[in-house]
């Protein structure tokens, strides 16, 4: 099992150092806290390059409520995107995949290929929208033109949070659909973008109690009957952030190596402070 963990603020303090040399970290994720401008965070990106230059940096740049260079580039919200002619979308990509990738970012944890079919869903202000197509076509511009510049592209949130109306940070969505029903949209989402070419799916904290009662992000059924065989994805299989009360609050998270055999391949650990990070690594 490999991890990606986090850092306290813009400079590599000892004890981060040490853990960044420590073959189970296989990447970095920035956060607000680490990004102060782009002369800071280019600096602690070489910094951490410098302990292994084959460490990752990855970081949240969906654009609108979720980014972390809101002061330094251009920042569309994925709604406002979906309104955007197709020509200014893969323009804007393009540009903000190339600010990505000359700041030392490796990989970018999106697109969101969420279907939000309400304003009450909790990735409403995420998401693409409601429409299957332009969901598809939109987060295919997106990995295309991260791909040109250099990126890995990690969609999310299989198997889908966009019916979800709780906050998986908080609580453990509960969407209770039928295989049916999930077959007709979410399915049909992801078997058109992983079909198009992505390196890596993150997998959300929920629960489908009419499908499995297993949450979704340690669930055999999901990553490895779906995700792997049935939606034939062939990369890297990624745990949402192991201290999300969505999943900490159901699971010992001290036993988080043993879920290597549902099929992950990374975890994602927030808090860079918490005790049981260094017991993983």
């Amino acid at each position: 099992m490999e991890y990606f963990i986090s850092l306290q603020s813009t400079k590599l303090s000892e004890q981060e150092k040490k853990l960044l040399e420590k073959s189970a970290v296989c990447g970095v994720l920035l956060f607000g806290r680490n990004v102060l401008s782009y002369e800071t965070t280019k600096k602690l990106v070489n910094e951490i390059k410098a302990v292994r230059s084959n460490i990752k940096i990855a970081v949240d740049e969906e654009g609108g409520i979720v980014s972390r260079f809101t002061h330094l580039i251009a920042n569309y919200s994925q709604p406002y995107i979906a309104t955007l002619p197709l020509e200014q979308v893969r323009g804007y990509y393009r540009m903000r995949s190339h600010f990505l990738k000359d700041l030392g970012i490796d990989v970018n944890f999106a697109p969101v290929v969420d279907i939000s079919l309400s304003e009450d869903s909790y990735v409403f202000k995420r998401s693409y929208g409601s429409d299957l197509e332009k969901i598809i076509t939109l987060s295919n511009i997106c990995i295309e033109e991260q791909r040109n510049a250099g990126l890995l592209s990690c969609i999310k949130h299989f198997p889908g949070h966009g019916r979800a109306i709780d906050n998986s940070h908080e609580k453990l969505p509960v969407v209770s659909i039928s295989q049916e029903e999930w077959n007709n949209m979410e399915f049909k989402v992801f078997k058109s973008v992983i079909g198009n070419g992505v390196d890596c799916v993150m997998v959300g904290h929920l629960l489908f109690p009419k499908i499995s009662d297993q949450i979704s992000s340690v669930s055999n059924y999901w990553i490895n009957d779906v995700l792997k065989q049935q939606l034939n994805f062939k990369g890297k299989v990624i745990c949402d952030d192991i201290f999300m009360k969505g999943l900490s609050e159901s699971i010992d998270t001290s036993t988080i190596k043993s879920f290597e055999g549902v099929g992950l391949n990374q975890l994602i650990i927030s808090d860079p402070e918490n005790p049981i990070l260094t017991r993983l690594v």
